[in-house]
C-alpha cells in the first residue's frame, strides 16, 4: 500500500490552488516544485556593466549641466529614472529564471528613457500649466477687484502677485498628481 498522493498542490509563491498533475502554478506560471538543498549563488545586483552605465551617463548628464544648468538637471532626473525602472525590470526577469539578452537590456533602457521623459514632461507640463492659469487668474481677478473697489493699482497688483506662490503650491498638487498617475500606467514593464 503506497502513501497517498494530494490531488490539490498549493503554489508555493502565490499559494494558488493547482491540480497535483500541473508542473507549473495557473496564476503565476512559475514552476510548483520547490528547490530543496543549499542555496543558489546570487549574482550581483550591479555587475561592473551596469556600474560604467551609470557613471558614463552621470559624466553625460554633468556635462549637459556645466553647458546649461536646467537641462543638465533634467538630463540627470531622466536618467535616474530610466536607471531604476531598467535595472528593476532586469532584475525582475533575472528573478523569474531569465537571462535577459543584451539587445533585451538595450530595448528596455531605451524603452526606459522614453517612459521617464514622458512622465517628467508631462508633469512639467501640467506644473506651468495649472501654475500659469490659476496664478494668471488669481492675479487678474484680484487686481480687477482692487481697481473695482477703488483701491490704488499699484496695491491690487502687488495682491495679485502675492497670490502666485499658491497657484505655484496648486501646480506643485496638480504635477505630483500626475505623476503618480503616469508612474501607475507606464512604470510596469510589458513584453
Amino acid at each position: 500500500m503506497g502513501l497517498p498522493v494530494p490531488e490539490i498542490v498549493q503554489c508555493p509563491h502565490c499559494w494558488a490552488s493547482n491540480p497535483a498533475i500541473e508542473s507549473r502554478c495557473r496564476e503565476c506560471d512559475r514552476p510548483l516544485a520547490v528547490y530543496i538543498g543549499p542555496p543558489l549563488r546570487a549574482a550581483p545586483r550591479i555587475g561592473l556593466g551596469g556600474g560604467m552605465i551609470v557613471v558614463a551617463a552621470a559624466a553625460l548628464c554633468l556635462a549637459v549641466g556645466r553647458l546649461a544648468p536646467v537641462p543638465g538637471i533634467i538630463a540627470g532626473l531622466i536618467a535616474t529614472l530610466a536607471l531604476i525602472r531598467a535595472h528593476g525590470a532586469i532584475d525582475s526577469e533575472v528573478r523569474l529564471g531569465e537571462r535577459p539578452s543584451t539587445a533585451r537590456r538595450a530595448s528596455l533602457l531605451v524603452g526606459s528613457f522614453g517612459v521617464a521623459s514622458a512622465i517628467l514632461l508631462t508633469t512639467g507640463f501640467y506644473f506651468c500649466l495649472v501654475t500659469i492659469l490659476l496664478g494668471g487668474l488669481l492675479a487678474i481677478s484680484l487686481y480687477v477687484l482692487g481697481l473695482l473697489s477703488g483701491a490704488r493699482a499699484l496695491l491690487s497688483f502687488n495682491l495679485g502677485v502675492a497670490c502666485l506662490p499658491i497657484a505655484g503650491v496648486v501646480g506643485l498638487v496638480a504635477a505630483i498628481y500626475v505623476a503618480r498617475g503616469l508612474c501607475r500606467e507606464l512604470w510596469e514593464v510589458r513584453g
